[in-house]
């Protein structure tokens, strides 16, 4: 497994757990955004229902104090009640009118303000859950990264023991190579040791041709005797020796420093590191 497959497979989950998190981020600060512009458009609105509030409300003493003057001409001039009747007629009629339109305008603005309270309110609500998730993120993201250095470092050990692992078969087979070389030419001068690997070679293609479990399991007793006692004096000789390994390790990694300069991580095994340094 590569270091890219090995990254991959374990940033998956906390890459798609950041994606979604920013996407919430960004519907999240629309949401603030859209409250804010609301809350100011109701404070506008407040704004223009408190002015034809006032004005009302000046229209309103105004007539209230044409009223007045009218019932005080009624009651002074008698012969022009009909005229102060009708201006008090038609004075009441405004009055009512304006009172209507002042009610109207009381209850637009507290309804205004409702809205503005609420929206105010969402809006402070966004702007806590928007703080919340950026905390979030930046949580996701050194876990991210922890995810990551750790896939690293899990990197770094596997290569340790490639290493190890090639060190250890390179040894084996050039042990084996040695013990069969030291056997082929045992072979040629010792009569002995010719003997026994004439023996071994017949035994084997008998042992290729038989059938009859008993005459098998005789002729690996045989075998196992002439074996032995070439282990004896040839140890390793008798097993094939390991396959050469021919596979490069399959990649360095290095990142460019402050200064330019490309640095690379070795597979090093720090427990060897802790224990030289004592």
């Amino acid at each position: 497994m590569t270091i890219t497959e090995l990254v991959r497979q374990d940033a998956f989950a906390p890459s798609d757990i950041l994606s979604n998190l920013r996407a919430e981020l960004q519907r999240v600060i629309a949401e603030r955004d859209s409250a804010e512009e609301r809350a100011k458009r109701c404070g506008t609105e407040i704004t223009r229902h408190r002015a034809v509030e006032s004005e009302c409300k000046r229209s309103l003493d105004d007539i209230g104090r044409r009223v007045a003057a009218a019932q005080h001409v009624l009651d002074e001039l008698d012969e022009k009640r009909q005229a102060a009747l009708e201006l008090l007629l038609r004075s009441r009629e405004e009055e009512d009118s304006v009172a209507k339109s002042f009610r109207a305008a009381q209850d637009s603005v507290a309804a205004a303000l409702t809205k503005f309270t609420k929206e105010q309110k969402i809006w402070q609500d966004s702007e806590s859950r928007v703080a919340k998730l950026h905390a979030e993120e930046r949580e996701r993201q050194r876990v991210l990264r922890q995810t990551m250095l750790h896939s690293l470092d899990r990197y770094l050990n596997l290569q340790v023991d490639r290493f190890y692992a090639a060190f250890d078969a390179q040894e084996q087979r050039a042990g084996a190579l040695h013990a069969f070389e030291e056997l082929k030419k045992a072979r040629n001068v010792d009569p002995e040791v010719g003997r026994l690997c004439e023996q071994r070679e017949e035994l084997q293609k008998f042992l290729a041709e038989a059938v009859v479990s008993g005459v098998r399991d005789m002729l690996q007793e045989s075998l196992k005797r002439i074996e032995d006692r070439l282990r004896l004096r040839f140890g390793t000789a008798l097993i094939t020796p390991p396959r050469k390994n021919d596979d490069p390790i399959e990649e360095l990694l290095f990142y460019r420093g402050e200064d330019d300069k490309a640095l690379f991580f070795l597979p090093i095994d720090l427990r060897l590191v802790r224990k030289i340094h004592g």
